[in-house]
């Protein structure tokens, strides 16, 4: 089957991205008990689909309604100018708390070229040459290298998300971009699930990100993976603020 510009959908036969087998395998038992009636339990959002970020948001905004507060780590994150910034710390704050952990955007820094850093990253996939304050949020991938700083940004990161998950200070910790920290070597696996496993009773953990680990997957009560089928960037439609940002 195929769409009207010629753009396939998936096939219902396509084998899945996520080993279904070896996480359904995973021994109940050692999930934490959790009062069923309210949050307690581990997602993971995932795969090369929009949305997840987008889910979590909606997640957190969902539970804010109820009472239940919320802590959001942004991982590898760092422009200021995103819509969910600035309507948590203008609206929804403080049931909702949102804090970045990654390198500032580009276009702070006037005069800073694309092409500076473009073959280094290996992640930019335009040679661009103009200057960064010109181009649309989601066009080079800057805020996703790895900057020296970033292993101290993610360390703060971490021993936060310890503080918060075994006191229980917040019903709801979202790991922002965290599969990202993880595969690019600033935090293991290991550690994640250790401080999952040993959280306070009743806390809500949601992970998003591309990729995500086993390890990860394992230790989940809720897994989905956001595939794509269409995306207007390959028509040349750039990340639209409000809507992608």
């Amino acid at each position: 089957m195929s769409f009207a510009n010629g753009v396939k959908d998936t096939p219902q036969n396509t084998a899945p991205h996520i080993d279904e087998a070896a996480v359904s395998s995973v021994d109940s038992a050692a999930q934490t008990p959790v009062d069923v009636r309210g949050p307690g339990l581990v997602q993971v959002y995932t795969g090369d689909g929009k949305g997840k970020t987008t889910a979590a948001l909606g997640l957190a905004l969902r539970a804010a309604g109820h009472g239940y507060k919320v802590f959001i780590f942004q991982f590898l994150k760092g422009g200021q100018y995103t819509g969910e910034l600035k309507s948590i710390n203008m609206v929804l704050h403080p049931l909702i708390k949102i804090e970045q952990f990654g390198t500032g955007c580009i276009k702070t820094s006037k005069q800073v070229k694309i092409s500076a850093y473009n073959g280094k990253s290996g992640l930019c996939p335009r040679n661009y040459t103009a200057e960064r304050d010109v181009l649309n949020c989601g066009a080079c991938r800057y805020c996703f290298l790895i900057h020296d700083e970033d292993y101290v940004r993610t360390r703060k990161a971490i021993k936060m998300f310890r503080e918060f998950a075994a006191s229980g200070s917040y019903d709801i910790i979202i790991l922002d971009e965290l599969t990202h920290a993880i595969n690019k070597g600033l935090v293991s696996a290991e550690e994640v699930v250790d401080i999952i496993k040993s959280r306070k009773k009743g806390v809500e953990i949601v992970i998003t990100g591309r990729d995500a680990p086993p390890e990860l997957l394992e230790i989940a009560d809720l897994v989905t993976e956001m595939h794509e089928v269409k995306h207007p960037w390959k028509k040349g439609v750039p990340a639209r603020k409000g809507i992608e940002y």
